[in-house]
């Protein structure tokens, strides 16, 4: 199913997200895809808008590097496709990878967002800390990951200091590492879009 695309005027430049929204949804989901990915793409990966009744967001940042900076254009940028979806009831992020990282972000910057779900995410920038019992976090981390894992190589820092700020000051944290899984959203045995519909749904 091809979703609808949303043009957004940020500044001097034009910004874009897919969207799905139900006859009642029981809140929104932001799902951001990839370092050079694309909304389109990542939406027909995780499908998450046709396995659910949450409405769901894939924002679209074409073929770019989300931004892992506090208070970002990117993280604007949420914000306004949050306000433009105008969906009653919680808000809820994940995303893969770079799209994990800016979803660690949100769950710092932002106390808006009732839970996270980053997926080989990590937090670059560790000089806040999140609101105290404002965001619960699934971190979800193929065991496997050999390009970004999560114990960190020489291309990426631990996601263990990140993942631990949360830990100190919320309520449910969790932390998974899929055996066999790789730097992707499939992994064996674990049906990343269920789990994590599965989990927001507990928490409406």
């Amino acid at each position: 199913m091809a979703l609808p695309r949303k043009k957004l005027k940020q500044g001097d430049r034009t910004r874009t997200y897919l969207w799905y929204k139900p006859a009642a949804p029981k809140g929104l989901i932001v799902a951001l895809h990839g370092y050079l990915g694309l909304a389109s793409t990542f939406a027909d990966a995780v499908s998450l808008h046709q396995q659910s009744n949450f409405a769901v967001a894939y924002p679209d940042n074409s073929f770019a590097a989300w931004s892992t900076e506090p208070d970002s254009d990117d993280e604007a940028f949420i914000d306004m496709v949050v306000a433009d979806m105008a969906v009653s009831g919680p808000v809820f992020a994940t995303g893969l990878s770079a799209g994990g990282c800016l979803a660690y972000r949100l769950g710092v910057d932002r106390t808006s967002f009732a839970a996270i779900a980053p997926v080989a995410g990590r937090l670059y920038d560790l000089t806040r800390n999140p609101q105290p019992q404002r965001t619960k976090l699934w971190h979800i981390h193929g065991a496997d990951d050999d390009f970004s894992p999560y114990e960190g190589n020489w291309r990426v820092p631990s996601a263990a200091p990140g993942f631990e700020k949360f830990v100190d000051a919320q309520d449910w944290t969790e932390l998974t590492l899929v055996p066999g899984g790789t730097h992707e959203w499939s992994m064996p045995n674990f049906d990343t879009s269920a789990e994590i519909l599965r989990w927001f749904g507990s928490l409406v």
